[in-house]
């Protein structure tokens, strides 16, 4: 299957006032060779531009509509809007006897559960669909990975097509088997006019097709995604993810400066701090982490509290940078609570809720006024303290403020300009600060759609890791699933020390341990405590070691799964180095002691040497031996790991 054969005018449908509308023939412009728009012109002045994107490298391509009413009346009611609606010419199966269920090489449907706080959270999940079945994707409460991410693969034997959707509101998707297979995407129950004079634009339909088997096809996909679709490496900015000790807003300046010349003091490593929530309003009580204290209820009142931070946070952003460090501060400009600083002072501003009694209400994006003043308030924020990251969370589920401010004739409207204007915000901030990237949280993993991995870094991929016990075999699991699709991800080690395992399973694209983040937690120099940061400054070396690898070629030797009496085995390789890693955990409960994994895109004739990052022992094989398996991973104990580093010789 090739898209180039595929990728012709259209792929998109509508309804006009409940009428099905036949597209004209278009009107074509060339961008560039691999670049192109098509302009289709309705009665009434409705215009439809499909702006598309060929990339023969990946053999993928992406579109966006940008609809226009360039009449002088509004447009009639356009509902049944399918950014993406395509036949994909998978080959039929062979007809089911009664009493048989369908095996590969059927046809089937994956997709992955989303950032939902919960162990499943970035599950694979398969669909085999027969002839004349439908199954349906899509998000809820209107944030584009909650509760599944916004990828649709199809797959047959070794033919597949990975489907990604850019939109970071609500979306659905659906996949029909047929002859072939159709697949729609678009924002969910749109039923609106435009006025005369407005443009919008809607969904962003990515799709990559693949001839080589589903795990050779998202290693294609991964590629894509680093070279097209990711922020990190473009430009100025980094092509690594952070390296970061947390420190709690509601922790003095005083004591954060303390805690930076310890860190300097004993060389452990770090190379970010990041400054989480708390540092803003005007609490006079001890917050001293963010499960304690009255913090959380100054959201919309973005100002250094002053209690905490007499100086602005200026002192600190000048110790970091004298620390040859970075600094990372977080965020959350789109949510706010009555009674704040900008709802008393702009309520115009402001999305609120069907309920009255609401207290929280919604900084709206899609007023000029707002998004104008709130790029200037975070813009102040990056200049003043010098920030090299901007960390943005978004802790509610904006779809029933955007739906209570719709006119019957208009559904739609004010989610399509939220979401226009959160594009518009984050891209200005990018413009003006070439250096910068942006971490895009949204209460852990809720926000992972392509529109915004073009943008941002997702370093907390799920807010299960909030809790300072969580279990970090599930976050293991939740790691091996979330890379399958995205190159840079990250999650966090919370604040226990002492166990490699533990650490190892938190390690990705990125790092952030909360060991001496909040208040109570002494950074002092008992013999004890520098012992234990001498064990941080080790795990840090290793994780710098093992770190360009997280974003390479991944395959995952075991499928993300929550049994604790399993192995999980994860291979990432470096095709253009010759080199790659072995990450084995043997779990909790695994009554095995060795493993035999079949390694991934090794030359069979060539010789490799495998070394153990824990004994430092070298052993040299073939690429035959380790692609066939007839090697051994030994790991004695339970709930124990092993780091294998390789190269060819």
């Amino acid at each position: 299957m090739r898209l180039e054969d595929m990728v012709c005018e259209g792929g998109f449908s509508f309804l006009l006032d409940g009428v099905a509308v036949s597209l004209p023939v278009p009107e074509k412009k060339a961008v560039s060779t691999d670049a192109w728009e098509e302009v289709y012109r309705f009665p009434g002045g409705l215009v439809i531009t499909r702006k598309v994107t060929f990339y023969q490298e990946f053999d993928a391509c992406d579109w966006v509509l940008f609809l226009k009413n360039e009449g002088s009346r509004d447009t009639g009611i356009l509902s049944g809007l399918w950014d993406c609606d395509i036949c994909l010419p998978f080959p039929a199966d062979k007809p089911l006897r009664p009493g048989f269920r369908p095996f590969d090489p059927y046809f089937k449907v994956i997709n992955a559960i989303g950032g939902a706080q919960s162990p499943e959270d970035f599950m694979p999940r398969e669909f085999f669909l027969l002839q004349g079945e439908t199954r349906g994707f899509g998000t809820v409460g209107g944030r584009s990975s909650s509760p599944v991410m916004p990828f649709v693969e199809m797959v047959r034997g070794q033919e597949g097509v990975i489907a990604a959707i850019g939109w970071s509101g609500d979306w659905y998707a659906s996949v029909t088997r047929q002859e072939d297979a159709v697949y729609r995407a678009g924002i969910p129950d749109l039923h609106f006019r435009l006025h005369p004079g407005e443009e919008i634009r809607t969904t962003r339909t990515v799709l990559l097709a693949y001839n080589d088997g589903c795990i050779h096809g998202h290693n294609k996909f991964r590629r894509f995604m680093k070279k097209h679709f990711s922020i990190m490496g473009q430009g100025q900015r980094p092509a690594r993810g952070p390296v970061a000790m947390s420190l709690w807003g509601g922790v003095s300046t005083e004591e954060c400066i303390r805690r930076i010349k310890m860190v300097q003091k004993y060389e452990i490593g770090f190379e970010y701090i990041w400054m989480d929530a708390g540092w803003y309003g005007e609490s006079r009580q001890d917050c001293p982490d963010e499960f304690s204290g009255d913090w959380g209820v100054h959201a919309g009142t973005w100002t250094v509290n002053p209690n905490y931070h007499p100086d602005g946070l200026e002192d600190l952003a000048a110790k970091i940078k004298e620390a040859g460090m970075k600094f990372i501060l977080w965020c959350e400009p789109e949510r706010a609570l009555l009674g704040t600083r900008w709802t008393k002072e702009h309520p115009d501003w402001f999305l609120h809720a069907p309920d009255p009694a609401a207290e929280t209400v919604l900084l709206d994006l899609g007023n000029a006024e707002a998004r104008a003043a709130c790029i200037d308030l975070i813009d102040d924020l990056i200049t003043r303290l010098e920030l090299d990251c901007y960390r943005q969370d978004f802790n509610m589920e904006p779809a029933g403020f955007w739906s209570h401010h719709d006119a019957e004739d208009r559904r739609g409207i004010t989610q399509i300009r939220h979401i226009m204007g959160l594009y518009a915000f984050w891209d200005a901030l990018l413009a003006r600060h070439p250096k910068l990237f942006i971490d895009n949280c949204a209460s852990g993993g809720r926000r992972l759609d392509i529109e915004l991995m073009k943008r941002s870094m997702p370093l907390w991929q799920t807010d299960y890791a909030c809790v300072w016990n969580y279990d970090a075999e599930d976050v293991q699991s939740h790691t091996s699933g979330a890379m399958w699709w995205l190159p840079y991800t990250g999650t966090g080690t919370g604040s226990i020390t002492g166990n490699t395992y533990r650490y190892r399973c938190t390690y990705a694209a990125s790092f952030v341990t909360a060991r001496w983040s909040y208040a109570w937690q002494d950074m002092v120099e008992t013999p004890e405590a520098v012992e234990e940061m001498g064990w941080m400054k080790e795990r840090l070396a290793e994780y710098k070691r093992a770190q360009p690898y997280y974003t390479e070629d991944y395959y995952p030797l075991t499928a993300p799964c929550l049994s604790k009496n399993t192995w999980a085995l994860q291979q990432f390789d470096r095709p253009g180095e010759g080199d790659g890693m072995v990450v084995a955990f043997r779990r909790s409960e695994s009554c095995l002691s060795v493993a035999g994994p079949r390694l991934y895109g090794l030359e069979a004739d060539a010789m490799y040497e495998m070394e153990n990052s824990d004994t430092g022992e070298r052993q040299v094989y073939t690429g035959r031996q380790l692609r066939e398996g007839k090697w051994a991973v030994e790991i004695p104990e339970r709930g124990e790991s092993r780091m294998l580093f390789y190269k060819k010789l």
